[in-house]
């Protein structure tokens, strides 16, 4: 359920891309944005008992995983990159992955996407652990020369794949621990989690705030709208999970008090005519009394 913003990183694009790009710090490259925000993001959220970073195939850095892991800081993130292995036999992590076996296999209702009908996937399910060779071209001399993480091999079985779509397949790699079918599955029902994130921006850019479609001239206006509309773009989120019945979180994450006093005036407005339909509007459970648990 998403709560609110840990930590925002802004930045704006004033110049082409360096010929020496490749051999910057870490800093010094847009990329370093993913090591900045969860560093910010962990101290924001000091009283955390455990946090997992899950991301998309951009994050997939080695100076990020050789650094922000602990004791209480989980990464999973699907893999970009088909690494070296620290392995005599000279693999790759993707030819690894893929002559490994299936241990498992089970079916998950996927969402529609721009690219994806709404269906019922077949998912083939192979995990492991691998030791990463630390890549030629990190900056980071201090970095460590190896790296041993778990990884998962989620691949759509040919005969649920609709249409032209191209079947599922992630290679998510994790610093958790993936020793059974039911910790890979755990893994996955995470990563799935991640479509949040992208209705969240799709609200911000497209819909919604409409973003894109913005004509301020200057880029610091343009980056203070920006944290304005994610900021309601979150609050979206939260009324959208709760009206499909996906949250159980009080009504206070979204509204003050004097806005849910509105709310219990409007609500009896809203519920229809029969009981069904008043059963229905409230099984949101937002708009209960306040201070009641969960509104």
């Amino acid at each position: 359920m998403p709560i609110n913003l840990a930590h925002l990183h802004l930045w704006q694009r004033t110049k082409g891309k360096d010929p020496k790009y490749r051999n910057l710090p870490i800093e010094q490259k847009e990329s370093g944005r993913w090591i900045d925000t969860v560093i910010a993001g962990k101290k924001r959220l000091a009283d955390a008992a455990k946090i997992t970073v899950v991301a998309d195939r951009q994050a997939d850095v080695y100076e990020l995983w050789d650094r922000l892991p602990d004791a209480r800081t989980h990464l999973l993130i699907r893999a970009c990159r088909d690494r070296n292995l620290a392995t005599p036999s000279g693999k790759t992590l993707f030819v690894w992955m893929d002559e490994q076996p299936v241990q498992g296999s089970y079916r998950i209702t996927m969402p529609a996407t721009p690219k994806r009908s709404a269906h019922e996937a077949l998912l083939h399910v192979r995990f492991g652990s691998v030791t990463l060779k630390k890549p030629q071209h990190c900056s980071d001399k201090r970095a460590s020369p190896e790296l041993t993480l778990n990884v998962i091999d989620v691949v759509e079985d040919a005969t649920t794949v609709v249409g032209d779509n191209e079947p599922i397949h992630w290679r998510l790699l994790t610093t958790h621990a993936v020793a059974t079918m039911d910790d890979a599955r755990q893994c996955i029902q995470w990563y799935c989690l991640r479509w949040h994130i992208e209705q969240t921006f799709r609200t911000v850019k497209r819909q919604g705030s409409d973003l894109e479609s913005s004509q301020l001239e200057h880029g610091v206006r343009l980056e203070k709208l920006a944290v304005m509309a994610l900021s309601a773009a979150v609050r979206v989120m939260q009324l959208t999970l709760a009206r499909e019945g996906g949250s159980v979180r009080p009504a206070t994450d979204a509204f003050d008090a004097d806005e849910i006093k509105v709310l219990q005036h409007v609500q009896p407005t809203l519920e229809g005519n029969t009981e069904k339909q008043r059963i229905r509007i409230r099984s949101s459970r937002w708009l209960g009394p306040l201070g009641s648990s969960p509104a």
